[in-house]
């Protein structure tokens, strides 16, 4: 069945200013989606004069942590998809500047992620450990890590509420065991909510990673939304080369033609990597 843009529930999250609210009003006018704003109680609805027909959501600041921002993205998240009447669902973060959804690329399965490469410039990389636990490599291209990002999402509604579900002080743990904090130029360092959101959505799923990598995970890339990011959160692109879903496509094509290598080479760097339930003491 054709996927009809009347079938999907739009979801924007975040905080609001002019710029998130000309993406809304131009998704309505091109879209017959619903669409849902999921933002804090601190805002008042009368600033923007949103179109009447777009569901907007105000919550309470949980405020941060345990990863960076992951109980407030999860707030919004939750808050928004309980005001779906859909079941496929499109979410967004409200710092993407964008008046594109590839509907028609939707799949009952599969989750779709914004693509972010990180990209090693010859010399030892603080993040390569982190990034080797998570992310396959594949082959001989040692320099290219997969990420897969948070940007944005297109999935069923049961899988992004799976994704988004509250996390359990047992999953953080396991999470800080295969990832810990670390230093760089003397700071302090720790891994990202999408490198959490994916470890985690991964470690649900079947033992046969690769596989249920190139069946059910998609890369979205930010181009088809005909997007940009709107705030100047990447000023420092010193190991970061985003949004580039041809890299990403190069690395499946290798996983899917020399299986058995890259295959085994990945699981093999999870299996050892893969958090352990702590012992009860």
């Amino acid at each position: 069945m054709a996927n009809r843009e009347k079938d999907f529930s739009v979801i924007i999250r975040g905080l609001y200013d002019s710029e998130v609210g000309e993406v809304i009003k131009n998704l309505n006018k091109k879209y017959e989606c619903e669409i849902v704003y999921s933002t804090w109680d601190t805002w008042s609805p009368k600033e923007a004069r949103l179109p009447k027909k777009v569901k907007i959501v105000l919550s309470t600041d949980p405020g941060p942590g345990p990863i960076q921002n992951l109980n407030r993205q999860i707030k919004l998240v939750d808050a928004a998809l309980k005001r779906c009447t859909n079941e496929k669902i499109f979410m967004c973060r409200s710092d993407i500047n964008f008046d594109t959804i590839p509907f028609f690329r939707y799949q009952e399965d599969a989750v779709f992620w914004s693509s972010i490469m990180s990209v090693i410039y010859g010399h030892p990389c603080p993040e390569a450990a982190l990034m080797e636990r998570e992310f396959f490599m594949a082959g001989t291209k040692r320099e290219y890590y997969c990420r897969f990002g948070d940007w944005y999402h297109m999935g069923s509604k049961v899988n992004i509420a799976d994704l988004y579900a509250p996390c359990t002080e047992q999953e953080i743990v396991q999470f800080k065991q295969a990832f810990p904090d670390y230093m760089r130029n003397g700071n302090p360092q720790t891994a990202c909510i999408e490198q959490f959101l994916f470890h985690r959505y991964m470690s649900k799923r079947a033992n046969d990673y690769i596989e249920f990598i190139l069946n059910h995970v998609r890369i979205m890339d930010i181009s088809e939304l005909n997007g940009k990011i709107t705030k100047d959160i990447y000023k420092n692109k010193r190991d970061v080369e985003y949004h580039n879903s041809s890299k990403h496509k190069k690395l499946l094509h290798i996983l899917r033609t020399n299986r058995t290598r890259s295959a085994q080479s990945w699981q093999l760097s999870y299996k050892a990597n893969r958090p352990r339930t702590p012992r009860s003491t």
